[in-house]
This record gives structure tokens, sequence and C-alpha cells, in this order.
């Protein structure tokens, strides 16, 4: 069963607060869609960035399937106007984590980014791994 953090407990949620481990206080997380894409969209621009391509919008982020056949699908232009395309394919045993600050990971993944049809990395982990 894949691991869902900050965490999807069966809620699908626009908003989910979170109360710190210290007692510190509450941190909001917004969602925009499913933990899935939330976490993809986060971390797709800054994989993009670290491959050389900035990008200029946010990414378009969907969700497919079910179980251990979940694949995520990103869209967005770089800032040279170029088609930028995410895709996140889960698998059973995948971590998806969604949080504050760098708390945001996808791990277990297989994870391609391309540029104009052009794959520019391929990677297992997104985030803080």
């Amino acid at each position: 069963m894949r691991s869902k953090a900050i965490i999807r407990t069966g809620l699908v949620a626009v908003l989910l607060t979170l109360t710190g481990a210290c007692g510190t206080g509450d941190a909001t997380v917004t969602l925009d869609g499913d933990v899935e894409s939330e976490a993809a969209r986060r971390l797709g621009k800054d994989a993009f960035k670290e491959a050389g391509y900035e990008i200029d919008t946010a990414l378009t982020c969907d969700k497919t399937g079910s179980g251990d056949d979940e694949t995520v699908t990103c869209n967005g232009a770089t800032t040279k106007g170029q088609h930028a395309r995410l895709l996140v394919r889960l698998r059973d045993d995948s971590t998806v984590q969604v949080g504050p600050g760098d708390q945001t990971l996808i791990d277990g993944a297989t994870i391609t980014g391309s540029v104009d049809g052009k794959d520019v990395f391929t990677k297992s982990c997104l985030g803080g791994c």
C-alpha cells in the first residue's frame, strides 16, 4: 500500500490544518486536488530548473489510474515557450507526502521530465529524499 503523508488519511480535502509535532503552532497546507498531483506540481518546477529549464507558469497536473497503476501527468511551459511535461508513474510502494516548506516529496516512483518531447531528466525521487 502506498504511503501518503501530510497526510491523506482517507480524506480528500481542499484544506488540511496540521499541528506541529512540538506543539509550536499550526501549519496550513492547501491542496489543489489530490495529494499526488499536488506533490508533483510543487516539486516539478524545481526539478526542471535543476535540469536547466526554467518553468514560466505553474504546472497543471492530473492523476489517472488507481492502486499500483497511478500516473500523474503535469504540463506547463518554459520561459522560452517550450512545452514541459512531467510524468510520475507511482508504484504500490511509492511514498507521496505534501507538507509546508520542504516537507513535500515523491519517493519510489518513475519520474520523467521532458521539454518539447525530449527527456531532460529521469529520477525516482523528488523533494526531501
